[in-house]
């Protein structure tokens, strides 16, 4: 509950750029959770339906993406299998229940894959690079442990030539920004 701590002393500081712990600076985590953390008890107060709002909806989309990532590259049936799987892992249930990180960095991770696999349509690629933003500001350099992932499968399906795509130089863009 320490996210919880920081945002609410960072919200009671009336600060949104600079974080606080026991009135000490604090730049021990990415600030994407805390800032998320701090919106929800702007918007509905001070309360443990409050602090789980967003972990709880991460969960939610974790969950959807793993049932789409496995209907996408085997079929419905494993998708629903890797959706039950994962909801009856009780460190899935602990992190989606507690304001933790590493929730919010599952699913995009798994929407991120999701795109890649259908990028078809190279605007997917934009999108690819922006979860990976996100999950850059969720969890830190941990996030780049997804661009090994997407260099093989474009070593796997022979997609280098997205390399040239403005899409692809559109999404770096919005990963740095």
């Amino acid at each position: 509950m320490i996210y919880v701590r920081v945002a609410r002393e960072t919200l009671a500081r009336g600060e949104w750029m600079i974080l606080y712990f026991c009135d000490n600076l604090w730049f021990e985590k990415p600030p994407l959770v805390i800032w998320l953390t701090m919106v929800s008890l702007k918007i509905f107060g001070f309360s443990e339906l409050t602090v789980w709002f967003f972990p709880a909806l991460a969960g939610v989309f974790s969950l959807l993406g793993i049932y789409f990532l496995g209907k996408k590259i085997f079929n419905s049936k494993i998708g629903i299998l890797a959706f039950f799987a994962l909801l009856m892992t009780p460190h899935f249930l602990l992190m989606s229940r507690n304001n933790m990180m590493d929730i919010f960095f599952l699913f995009p991770g798994f929407f991120n894959v999701i795109f890649r696999e259908s990028y078809l349509g190279r605007k997917n690629l934009v999108w690819s690079f922006f979860l990976l933003g996100c999950a850059f500001m969720f969890k830190s350099v941990v996030a780049l442990l997804i661009l090994p992932v997407f260099l093989y499968h474009m070593y796997l399906y022979d997609n280098w030539h997205l390399l040239k795509s403005r899409y692809f130089y559109r999404g770096l863009a919005v990963f740095f920004s």
